[in-house]
């Protein structure tokens, strides 16, 4: 297996770039596995280049679309740690910055051994992603604006020690995901404590009420002074994890604000989340039951 880290300017290859034009030639009009494929932009490129291809990606959202504007071309929902098809592919590709969403070192470890398994003998192993560098100096603080057709997009970026140490003196609740808790930890110095660890450490340190840890499928947690809540993810149907967090966040504020105690606030939290992850979309109506 050949593998060659991939620069990309715009957020997708354009047909007829340079990008999609390296793709096609990597490919060799062969068999052609897209990892993290979105809506499936990129393998509808590879598609029309006259290579066999299959899509995969984590949201089952995406991949609906995917299936809906592709219907010739085969999609699996799955994770790229642990995906292991049984077919071997000529070309594996894994743009758009995917890779960059994986923040345990183990974890990106298992998916360069997986895709050496399933990529045939002399095969290419083609990938983009961002440095720490790009993060912390090249976006910084900067406020980008993106104008398309159909929209404009502006966000500002905050990425550095000193703006996230000033934020957590000022907070008194904090909500991480478990890899964004990845990042904290390495950009305060203490990569090597568990994960209960260093939310005890930065909850101490800055004197917050509350620490809240999420965790995907792995569950959750409330870290306080004097206890920690836990309480697994319930098993449902997934249609799209987009707003889980959001709603999780939303959810647990609200029970606070209304005088719940934390182990009820953190078990609404659990249950309108994982509703939320039922529905397509990110702003779902929720059921009665889940109000009140």
């Amino acid at each position: 297996m050949r593998l060659t880290i991939l620069g990309m300017n715009g957020p997708y290859p354009a047909p007829g770039g340079a990008t999609s034009g390296y793709l096609l030639a990597a490919g060799e009009s062969r068999i052609v596995l897209d990892m993290g494929c979105g809506t499936g932009v990129l393998c509808r490129l590879l598609h029309e280049g006259g290579l066999r291809v299959r899509g995969m990606d984590l949201s089952p959202g995406m991949i609906a679309i995917a299936r809906e504007n592709s219907p010739e071309i085969t999609y699996d929902v799955a994770d790229m740690i642990t995906y292991r098809p049984e077919e071997q592919f000529d070309l594996v590709t894994c743009t758009g910055d995917a890779i960059n969403h994986i923040s345990d070192l183990d974890d990106v470890e298992r998916i360069f051994r997986n895709v050496y398994a399933y990529t045939s003998p002399g095969g290419y192993f083609v990938f983009d992603m961002k440095t720490e560098y790009h993060y912390e100096t090249l976006m910084g603080n900067r406020t980008i604006v993106d104008n398309r057709e159909e929209c404009s997009l502006i966000w500002e970026n905050f990425y550095d020690k000193e703006i996230i140490t000033s934020s957590l003196k000022k907070c008194n609740v904090l909500k991480l995901n478990d890899e964004e808790l990845v990042i904290v930890s390495r950009m305060f110095g203490y990569p090597e404590l568990s994960q209960s660890e260093a939310c005890r450490r930065i909850l101490d340190a800055y004197g917050l009420k509350m620490l809240i840890l999420t965790c995907g499928t792995d569950g959750s947690y409330v870290f306080t002074a004097g206890e920690t809540s836990f309480h697994p993810t319930p098993k449902v149907e997934v249609a799209d994890t987009v707003g889980a967090g959001d709603s999780f966040t939303g959810s647990f504020i609200a029970s606070i604000l209304k005088g719940k105690s934390i182990l009820e606030a953190h078990r609404r939290a659990v249950e309108v989340s994982a509703y939320v992850c039922t529905q397509n979309g990110a702003m779902p109506i929720l059921p009665d039951v889940l109000l009140h």
